[in-house]
């Protein structure tokens, strides 16, 4: 029997402490499911890095980080990888409506949001978005 590919998963947050205690909490999650974690300090390096990944099945990232915000990452991602679409995750703790007002003005459509959610929501529903989106 064919072993299944591990999950590609991007962690993208301008706070180091953040972006381990993400890592550590998928490692929770995934419990033995097989996966792969790639981290960038802001929305340019993760460009970088996609920009040489065959594919991603995961793309959590901040809102508020230097150099490129999380709407500006968005916009970015649509325009290079489309077919990233549905993947993205933009957490914030300024909260989802401020979140979606910004990539409306990044003139991201409404059929192309990505899931937007408070930081402290992302602890509540990744499990749930993995099981019932990557599964």
């Amino acid at each position: 029997m064919p072993q299944e590919k591990p999950l590609e998963i991007l962690l993208v947050d301008d706070d180091e402490r953040i972006l381990n205690a993400n890592e550590r909490l998928l490692a929770i999650i995934m419990n033995g499911k097989r996966y792969n974690i790639d981290k960038a300090l802001n929305g340019a390096a993760a460009m970088e890095k996609l920009e040489k990944k065959e594919h991603c099945d995961l793309i959590v990232t901040d809102f508020d980080m230097p150099i490129m915000n999380g709407a500006q990452f968005y916009r970015n991602l649509l325009a290079k990888k489309p077919e990233l679409l549905g993947k993205v995750i933009i957490m914030s703790g300024y909260g989802a409506g401020y979140v979606q007002t910004q990539l409306a003005k990044e003139h991201i459509p409404a059929d192309k949001m990505p899931w937007v959610m408070d930081k402290s929501d992302f602890r509540l529903n990744i499990d749930y978005i993995i099981k019932t989106y990557l599964s």
